[in-house]
């Protein structure tokens, strides 16, 4: 957003996410079919969060780049799965 509260697209944006087992993956806009635009400075990640644990917890953090190539990060972001897996010999 600018100091107006308009959207703003970055000139860059990438989306890194860490697995349950410190795996990195990096998103980038453009590039990866995963990182979606919605509208004008609003973005989603469509990423399937694969585990065989019952629980898992994943880090993803978005980092954007103006124009004049300052960078930008988010907080990071927990993302924590509860599998509906079930033991077949229960």
């Amino acid at each position: 957003m600018n100091l107006a509260g308009a959207g703003v697209d970055p000139a860059a944006l990438i989306f890194r996410l860490q697995d349950p087992e410190g795996n990195d993956e990096t998103y980038t806009y453009g590039t990866d079919t995963e990182l979606v635009k919605d509208a004008v400075g609003e973005y989603h990640i469509d990423v399937p969060l694969e585990t065989l644990k019952k629980r898992a917890i994943f880090i993803g953090r978005w980092e954007a780049r103006d124009a004049s190539g300052i960078a930008y990060g988010a907080a990071e972001n927990i993302i924590e799965t509860i599998s509906d897996y079930r033991e077949q010999n229960a």
